[in-house]
């Protein structure tokens, strides 16, 4: 608390007060407290900048993901476009492949039907047959072994 002097004459200037220890110690705990409270704020601005960073970085990302989706999409319509276009294109060269047309067309340039003397007629054997490789067959049997454990069920 506060003390008086004892050799003190009245009248004189104002008395000065002393402080006792506790008084002194508690101006130097709310020192330290403020330069605490000080570091605390810069720890918390930092913290705060930090996690501004880091959300910003997503966000980049995010956009260059979203970028990278739409040039993709429009790469696959356009894709798909030439796709159904050139699906269009075989249908209609199907469609003028006409024999009757193919005929005249022969006539117009002068083109004639060759006659029976004129035909040779030659025997070609008939060997319509796939031979599947032994690789694919191992891959085969890897796949249907590793289906049917995975789903328990026997294929045979």
């Amino acid at each position: 608390m506060k003390s008086v002097k004892s050799n003190y004459i009245y009248g004189t200037a104002a008395k000065k007060l002393e402080y006792s220890d506790d008084k002194k110690n508690s101006n130097i705990l709310k020192s330290e407290k403020r330069s605490i409270s000080n570091y605390n704020k810069l720890f918390g601005v930092t913290v705060l900048g930090f996690v501004f960073i880091l959300f910003m970085v997503i966000m980049q990302r995010y956009a260059k993901i979203t970028e990278i989706n739409y040039l993709y999409n429009t790469k696959i319509e356009k894709y798909n476009d030439l796709k159904n276009e050139n699906e269009k294109t075989v249908i209609d060269s199907e469609k003028d492949i006409d024999l009757g047309k193919i005929k005249i067309l022969a006539e117009e340039m002068g083109l004639q039907m060759p006659e029976n003397n004129q035909r040779i007629h030659i025997m070609v054997p008939k060997k319509d047959f796939l031979k599947v490789s032994e690789d694919y067959k191992k891959k085969q049997s890897i796949i249907k072994s590793s289906f049917a454990a995975l789903f328990g069920i026997d294929l045979e």
